[in-house]
């Protein structure tokens, strides 16, 4: 089964199993995690960081749920009209219960974030772990929703989404519901989302803080993974072979790299549109010297715009992986592109 279409039906089965469950907080949960990226993609990210926030405390919520509403509601506004509501089932089975007209519990009459934080934790104690940068995360939401977007927060917006949000909706939606996140948004933007971490615990361990230049390949995966670009059509309607266009394309891209990278100009394929016309930069081999899988500089791609910089090390390395020997001894070949 091709890659894509493998992945595919992983992320239906993933929302299958979901709304197996019957419950609304949690769909509405995984469908504003799913939003988040998208808003993550547009350069949203003060919103991204509140949709997720959102998301984990409907998650939190659904949980309590399971075992009664009762859990969620709101103390506070806990009127006789609240609690027959909550009771419903079981003032229906009470003999002379039955013909009660009873309007569903109003489901904005919620605890908060802190408090289902709170009682989850008793159900599944891994909370305990997360528990202060969850509460890291609720205060980055309040500044965002109360003083709205700070550009000189941007990089703190990306670490509470990567290294704090997603992460632990990943484990719990795991633990709880036997649900991966991985195969609900799709391979290809989960391996990003993961560079994405993975850059962000590595830079601050330098003591660095720039996160939002580890987004470059995760937008790139996510609009080219969703978005149906137009394609070259003929006049009775079929799609052209679009392969000579980017065969020009990828031979303008290598020409400009050579004047524009430092190292050595190598031909690989794309992780983000798996085409065969992107290059990497690695260290220039000296002659004699055997050749080995190297490090990637940078990375760029003439079809789907893909473009790290070498300025934004260690991305390009934790995007693509070491660079195959076999490819850098084709270029040192100069093999006919």
């Amino acid at each position: 089964m091709p890659e894509c279409l493998s992945s595919f039906v992983v992320r239906v089965a993933q929302w299958e199993k979901a709304r197996a469950t019957q419950s609304h907080l949690l769909v509405n949960a995984l469908e504003l995690v799913d939003g988040a990226l998208w808003l993550v993609a547009g350069g949203r990210l003060s919103q991204a960081v509140s949709a997720l926030h959102n998301a984990i405390e409907l998650v939190l919520k659904a949980e309590l749920e399971r075992v009664h509403r009762a859990l969620i509601a709101d103390p506070r506004k806990l009127d006789y009209q609240a609690l027959k509501s909550l009771l419903k089932e079981e003032f229906m089975a009470h003999p002379h219960g039955a013909g009660l007209a009873i309007p569903e519990y109003d489901m904005d009459r919620t605890i908060t974030f802190s408090e289902a934080l709170t009682r989850a934790k008793d159900l599944y104690p891994l909370i305990g772990k997360w528990e202060y940068g969850l509460k890291r995360l609720q205060s980055c939401r309040n500044q965002i929703v109360h003083y709205g977007s700070d550009k000189a927060r941007l990089d703190e917006y990306v670490e509470q989404s990567f290294i704090v949000a997603l992460p632990f909706l990943a484990e719990f939606l795991a633990h709880s519901n036997d649900i991966s996140l991985e195969g609900l948004v799709g391979g290809d933007i989960y391996r990003e989302v993961e560079v994405v971490r993975a850059f962000c615990e590595k830079v601050r361990s330098t003591g660095g803080s720039n996160y939002r230049s580890a987004l470059t390949a995760l937008n790139r995966t996510i609009l080219y993974t969703n978005v149906e670009f137009p394609e070259l059509v003929d006049h009775e309607g079929y799609v052209v072979d679009n392969f000579d266009r980017q065969y020009e394309m990828a031979r303008t891209l290598r020409s400009e790299l050579h004047g524009r990278w430092q190292g050595m100009v190598v031909r690989v394929t794309c992780k983000v549109c798996h085409s065969i016309h992107a290059f990497a930069e690695v260290d220039e081999c000296e002659e004699g010297e055997e050749v080995v899988d190297s490090v990637p500089w940078s990375v760029a791609c003439a079809v789907c715009g893909l473009d790290i910089q070498r300025n934004q090390v260690p991305l390009a390395e934790l995007h693509y992986g070491m660079v195959p020997a076999k490819d850098i001894a084709e270029s040192l070949a100069d093999v006919p592109y």
